[in-house]
């Protein structure tokens, strides 16, 4: 476990506290020996082993609570605000100590309000707005949602537009058809449906929205939604 805020005792050395949390989890002093050098080089602080802790900054006493929660290998970590007063290097390196403990099967619980990191990291997501779950889901199904597409395209005269396209958003101007798609599959079958009709597609683009745009747009909805009770 971490907490946000982690005090530690400020005459104690950085190899010190890690042999007290290690010792606290039972592990022994040959255990340690191995462990302890591991952690300090896989989150960026090898060389402070002796260094003072009040001598750290916050950065680092982030990093070295981080070793604290992990140096028993446990198969729950529970984390909060974890990237907290780490700059961009140390949550990169954070980023992939996780990375390796997921790929190892270790279950991560973690609240933070840095969602690109999130969406980086999590298999599934809670939102909550104001003590209440908003939304639970897999983060690649609530994304899968706000992938938007467009195609402008034109067909030959007297052609119809395929019929793939009619259950899509279609806007027509005088030169032109614009479609909007919501859906990946959906995109991907209309541009062979207009192909296979000889369409001439004038542009394409997409947009993806992160999920923090995800999260906004929840909130936001979420609060519309009160005001109106």
């Amino acid at each position: 476990y971490l907490p946000e805020v982690a005090l530690y005792y400020p005459f104690m050395k950085g190899r010190e506290l890690l042999e007290l949390y290690g010792g606290l989890h039972g592990l022994n002093k040959h255990e340690l020996r191995r462990r302890i050098p591991e952690l300090f080089e896989k989150l960026g602080l090898k060389g402070k082993e002796e260094v003072l802790l009040r001598e750290y900054s916050k950065g680092m006493q982030q990093r070295l609570g981080i070793a604290q929660a992990i140096i028993a290998d446990p198969e729950l970590l529970i984390l909060d605000e974890l990237s907290s007063g780490l700059d961009p290097v140390g949550r990169y390196d954070l980023r992939q100590v996780l990375l390796d403990l997921k790929q190892r099967g270790r279950t991560i619980f973690f609240s933070s309000h840095e969602l690109t990191e999130v969406e980086n990291l999590c298999d599934r997501v809670i939102i909550i707005h104001k003590g209440r779950i908003v939304t639970e889901a897999p983060v690649t199904e609530l994304l899968k949602p706000i992938n938007v597409f467009e195609i402008v395209f034109s067909v030959p005269a007297g052609a119809e537009v395929p019929n793939s396209l009619r259950q899509f958003e279609l806007e027509r101007s005088e030169e032109a058809f614009r479609s909007v798609i919501r859906d990946v599959n959906g995109y991907a079958q209309a541009v062979t449906d207009l192909v296979s009709a000889g369409a001439k597609i004038i542009s394409t683009s997409s947009q993806t929205q992160s999920l923090e745009d995800f999260f906004i747009n929840l909130v936001q909805h979420a609060t519309l939604e009160e005001r109106q009770q």
